[in-house]
């Protein structure tokens, strides 16, 4: 059971990780040209 659950959290920080980090490399490039 530990196991199961120690990986399902891995698997969710590894997903949030790839979503901030892309988050931030469309905001970075994209942003100045949105805000006018």
């Amino acid at each position: 059971m530990k196991n199961d659950n120690t990986r399902e959290l891995v698997e969710l920080s590894l997903y949030a990780a790839l979503i901030i980090v892309t988050i931030q490399f469309i905001r970075i490039p994209f942003g100045p040209q949105f805000v006018r």
